[in-house]
């Protein structure tokens, strides 16, 4: 699948839900932050809005 979502708990980025996609040469091409506890798109082919509100239960 060319689609990753993490919620980036460490200290790089607290608090913060990363969608990275368009991989190409073993890399991704993008990364898009977005504060946690927000409605994160996922683009194609997921395609679907993520609820991040539950996953604040576990930053802290």
């Amino acid at each position: 699948m060319p689609i990753e979502d993490f919620a980036d708990l460490a200290e790089v980025a607290p608090n913060t839900v990363v969608v990275y996609s368009e991989p190409k040469d073993g890399r991704y091409q993008q990364a898009a932050a977005h504060p946690l506890g927000t409605p994160v798109e996922l683009p194609a082919p997921v395609g679907f809005t993520l609820d991040t509100e539950e996953l604040k239960d576990y930053a802290d």
